[in-house]
């Protein structure tokens, strides 16, 4: 049986312009049943006016369609770049290394501006101006050439990941560079915080209060014995109840993480929508995390979607620039809420709600937290793309709730592992807050 050939149509709807007509005519043309006895490359293709789903969420469906397609056709027109939703679906399209063919449907305009736009410029086009029967062979023999080039270039990059040749780690320096954020307002005390440059390894850092875990929508923590250490894998593990030879006698972390999901109303079932945050303890009283690293708390981020069906499923990070700061806000969001609740965030009539209720007496305000960038371990998103949406989403936190009494950090890490990722995120601090006065890393 043939594997169909999965296509995903971007364009820009809304506009009396006929692109909903000529995607059709594409979709027609690709789908038509095959002359009996031939051998017909099959097709299928996704476009949002024919295929979404009632009843469920018409993002997530475009956000889980994307990365399983094997080519998008981007078809442009004067308007395309224009839309913001264009844009986010190219924009995912490159992080999830789908092949992106654009497609002219339109004479008398500035293509290689608009593809400037898209950053695309490098990209061969096929014109499809009069929808004839061989401009639309032409496009096909252009899809036939490129389809496999999808999943090629998608195994080549988490080959990449697996075997750790992106880059070496950074030496672990918790403050290789400090930056800072100064709060003032009409009839109240200035504050003053510091977003400190974490460079290399996290969990060699200590007295930090809260770690960020970037976890996918199942909230099921990666397994202790993968070969990717991930962060989740690693918290999941320093969390544990370990015996003398490392054993894992008590998962406490994902315990924890599972008691509350069980018990709570709020969530019916999993997934849990993307951006969720739920916080637990830094995990069994006796673990590495608590006794060594003097951790609180951890927040869990839905930041990854697992994606596709079956066996076939995998885990992809759908996040784009206002998602990747909303995630920020709701991570930095929950400090309010654990400290309004002084620490008391286990379900009611567990052991753990009363071990937190006793200890509420003396609970001390968050100080400090960990970020991690989001989706780039098994989410597979470059951390360039990540970057700068994390920075940008603490400096709108900061400028919105400076001076909420219940937002008590003091200082904020970003944690960068790699060298590379370590000067992308000294970067994006330097534009967005008070660089340091001292070089980095002195």
């Amino acid at each position: 049986m043939i594997r169909a050939t999965k296509i995903f149509i971007s364009y820009k709807t809304g506009e009396d312009d006929g692109l909903n007509f000529i995607a059709n005519t594409i979709r027609q043309f690709l789908e038509k049943p095959a002359p009996p006895d031939t051998l017909k490359p099959a097709y299928k293709v996704f476009m949002d006016v024919t295929s979404l789903k009632a009843g469920e969420p018409w993002d997530r469906q475009i956000y889980d369609e994307i990365p399983q397609s094997d080519i998008l056709l981007l078809l442009i027109t004067g308007k395309t770049a224009e839309s913001d939703w264009v844009n986010r679906e190219v924009d995912y399209a490159k992080g999830a290394r789908v092949t992106i063919l654009p497609v002219l449907t339109r004479r008398d305009f500035d293509i290689k501006a608009a593809l400037e736009r898209f950053d695309l410029q490098t990209l061969q086009y096929v014109k499809l101006l009069n929808g004839t029967e061989a401009e639309l062979e032409d496009l096909v023999n252009a899809i036939e050439e490129l389809k496999n080039k999808t999943r090629q270039t998608q195994k080549e990059w988490l080959d990449k990941l697996v075997a750790g040749r992106r880059g070496k780690p950074h030496e672990t320096n918790q403050e290789y560079a400090v930056y800072t954020y100064k709060a003032e307002a009409d009839g109240k005390k200035p504050r003053e915080f510091r977003i400190y440059l974490a460079a290399g390894n996290m969990f060699d850092m200590k007295d930090i209060d809260v770690y960020v875990n970037t976890e996918n929508d199942y909230m099921q923590m990666a397994r202790v014995f993968d070969s990717t250490k991930t962060v989740s894998a690693l918290i999941r593990y320093y969390g544990s109840y370990l015996d003398d030879a490392g054993r894992i006698l008590q998962d406490t972390v994902q315990d924890e993480l599972d008691l509350i999901i069980d018990k709570n109303p709020e969530f019916k079932t999993r997934p849990v929508g993307l951006g969720t945050v739920i916080a637990t303890s830094a995990g069994h009283p006796k673990s590495a995390m608590r006794t060594e690293r003097k951790a609180r708390y951890v927040f869990h981020a839905a930041t990854v979607s697992v994606v596709g069906e079956g066996p076939d499923k995998y885990m992809d990070c759908v996040l784009n620039e206002a998602s990747i700061k909303r995630c920020v806000r709701k991570a930095l969001q929950k400090v309010i809420d654990v400290n309004e609740k002084k620490g008391v965030i286990a379900p009611e009539g567990t052991p753990e709600h009363e071990e937190q209720q006793k200890a509420a007496a003396k609970y001390v305000p968050l100080k400090s937290l960990i970020l991690p960038i989001f989706g780039a371990g098994h989410g597979g998103r470059p951390s360039e793309e990540i970057i700068p949406g994390l920075v940008k989403g603490v400096k709108e936190f900061l400028v919105d709730y400076a001076h909420d009494p219940d937002f008590t950090l003091e200082r904020i890490y970003m944690s960068a592992f790699l060298a590379e990722d370590v000067e992308f995120m000294k970067t994006a601090l330097d534009k967005n807050f008070t660089p340091p006065e001292k070089p980095a890393g002195n």
